[in-house]
C-alpha cells in the first residue's frame, strides 16, 4: 500500500454539508489504483454520515462528538496502514492525480512534509454592495512519513490552532514543509 489518507470531518449543518458533498466527490482523484492506497474518515459528530457512505472508506471511526481536527487526524494515523500518510480536510477541492504527484514529491524529501495548496482568488460582493477579492484555498492536504509524524509527535487536542503548533515542533525537529 503506498499511502493511507485520513480525512478528519465534522458537518453539523447544512452549509458545510454542501461544501463536504463537493470535497468528498474529489477525494477519489487520486491518480492511483484504489487497492493502492486506504481512506480513514473520521467523522467528528456529524450529520453527513450518508457522504461518508458513498465514500468507499476502508475504515470510518464515528465520534459522538466533535473531538477537534488534531484529535481526529490522532485517531485516523493510529490505525493507518501504510508508511505514507495523507492527511486532508474535509470542505476543499482537490485536482485529478493530487496524490500521485504528492508522493512523488514525498520521495524526494522523505524527512520533510509536503504541503499541498492550490490558492485561487475570486471576485464577490460583499452585502454593503462593495466588492472585494479574497484567496480561497482550492486544496490542502500534507503528506509526510508517518515516521516524521512520530518523531514531532501528536497533533494537540481541542486546541483550535493545532496545525500551527505542530509545524513550529516539526520546524524545531529539523524537518520543513517542502
Amino acid at each position: 500500500m503506498k499511502a493511507s489518507i485520513v480525512l478528519a470531518t465534522y458537518c453539523p449543518n447544512k452549509d458545510r454539508y454542501s461544501l463536504c458533498k463537493r470535497s468528498f466527490t474529489e477525494i477519489h482523484r487520486t491518480g492511483m489504483k484504489r487497492n493502492e492506497y486506504e481512506l480513514i474518515v473520521v467523522n467528528n459528530g456529524g450529520i453527513h454520515t450518508d457522504l461518508i457512505e458513498r465514500l468507499d472508506a476502508d475504515v470510518v471511526i464515528t465520534n459522538s462528538k466533535n473531538l477537534g481536527q488534531g484529535a481526529a487526524l490522532n485517531e485516523g494515523i493510529a490505525i493507518a496502514k501504510s508508511k505514507n500518510l495523507a492527511l486532508m480536510d474535509d470542505d476543499l477541492s482537490y485536482k485529478e492525480g493530487w496524490l500521485q504527484v504528492g508522493l512523488e514529491v514525498l520521495y524526494l524529501h522523505p524527512a520533510h512534509v509536503v504541503s499541498m495548496t492550490d490558492i485561487g482568488y475570486k471576485y464577490i460582493t460583499a452585502p454593503a454592495g462593495q466588492g472585494y477579492s479574497y484567496a480561497r484555498k482550492v486544496g490542502g492536504v500534507w503528506i509526510l512519513r508517518k515516521s516524521v509524524y512520530y518523531k514531532v509527535g501528536r497533533f494537540a487536542a481541542g486546541v483550535h490552532n493545532y496545525g500551527g503548533m505542530w509545524t513550529r515542533n516539526l520546524i524545531r525537529s529539523g524537518s520543513r514543509f517542502v
